[in-house]
């Protein structure tokens, strides 16, 4: 028992002596889990969709107003992650707004049922870092597992409406990054 504790306090110094040679660790980028219909793609009366192109397939994208700020502003403040059923066919939304592509979070193979909170649980339950998941709607087993979380939080969108400037400050403040800079 005694080694342990000397253990711990030669670590301890260690950490204090960082700290005062000036030796500082970054804390990890939050991360930002993006869905895509419902958050960014919400079609709407009166607005002509724009058409993305990947390899022989065409996407149909109706973004929504803050989009485009959003996404690169996102890219500035935030590790993303795709996490929608568009998978890494997403990305044609990053090119669209002259971002580089990001990976998507997928279900591993023989998953079923909450591929989407599966797939979080296996990558970031371990994580320390924020964590902030846009999502037009998750499961109840979703809902309670970030709920008991501290270091996660879940941001509602309506689905006809999809993402407002309520919601990126909610992810802002969470994260502790700078506002997008949107008026009120």
């Amino acid at each position: 028992m005694c080694q342990n504790n000397v253990f711990l306090g030669a670590a301890l110094d260690r950490s204090r002596a960082y700290g005062i040679l000036g030796i500082v660790t970054k804390p990890p980028r939050p991360v930002l889990l993006l869905d895509v219909d419902g958050v960014l793609n919400v079609p709407r009366t009166g607005c002509e969709a724009v058409r993305l192109a990947d390899g022989p397939y065409a996407w149909s994208f109706n973004p929504v107003e803050p989009a485009l700020p959003f996404l690169r502003w996102a890219w500035t403040h935030f590790a993303v992650h795709w996490l929608t059923s568009w998978r890494n066919a997403a990305n044609v939304i990053a090119g669209w707004a002259g971002l580089p592509k990001i990976t998507a979070l997928d279900a591993d193979a023989g998953v079923s049922g909450d591929w989407k909170l599966e797939a979080v649980k296996r990558r970031f339950a371990r994580r320390r870092c924020s964590v902030v998941w846009i999502e037009d709607g998750i499961s109840p087993a979703a809902l309670a597992w970030i709920g008991a979380r501290p270091n996660f939080r879940y941001v509602e969108t309506d689905p006809f409406k999809g993402l407002t400037t309520e919601h990126i400050r909610a992810a802002a403040e969470f994260a502790h990054v700078p506002e997008m800079g949107l008026g009120r």
